[in-house]
């Protein structure tokens, strides 16, 4: 999985188009090919790829708090991914009111969608509004090496949040 930081923008009807270098990414991962997915995830069993047609999944990211205010984005999974994802947090060993608030975080506010041809996720408002991402307007997406997701940022937040783990 490569990563990168990449500026997109939000059409007026609340679309997100993700960078072609991160598209061909992407279809690299919906490919039914077993060489090919596992040279680029740590997961090392996967349900078929071609059954779930450019579904992703999309929720807030976990808040990230800098300077004492919280920053959310959101998190952009391959369907099969989330479906690992969600028996990973179910499996966490920790106690139960840090495994209800990250589910409350992550669980509660997904939403399936599909990502047409040209690379558009059509996001809902209210995961916009939990991101801030405002139609129209530019956003980062941040491609996560450690895994097979995609984060989306207001350029405000983004900033913030990067200020605040450089120093």
């Amino acid at each position: 999985m490569c990563s990168g930081i990449f500026i997109a923008k939000l059409d007026n009807t609340g679309r997100a188009t993700l960078p072609p270098i991160l598209r061909k990414l992407y279809a690299l991962l919906q490919m039914d090919c077993t060489e090919v997915r596992n040279l680029i995830t740590p997961f090392p069993k996967f349900y078929p790829i071609t059954q779930h047609n450019n579904r992703v999944v999309v929720t807030s990211s976990l808040p990230k708090k800098c300077e004492g205010k919280y920053y959310n984005g959101l998190s952009i999974f391959p369907y099969p991914d989330w479906q690992i994802y969600k028996k990973l947090i179910d499996s966490m060993k920790c106690g139960k009111a840090k495994k209800e608030y990250i589910k409350h975080c992550i669980l509660d506010p997904a939403s399936e969608l599909v990502m047409d041809k040209r690379g558009r996720i059509l996001i809902p408002e209210y995961l916009r509004n939990i991101g801030g991402l405002c139609l129209g307007q530019k956003f980062v997406v941040v491609s996560l090496a450690q895994d097979q997701r995609f984060e989306l940022w207001n350029m405000d937040s983004w900033s913030n949040v990067e200020q605040a783990y450089q120093g």
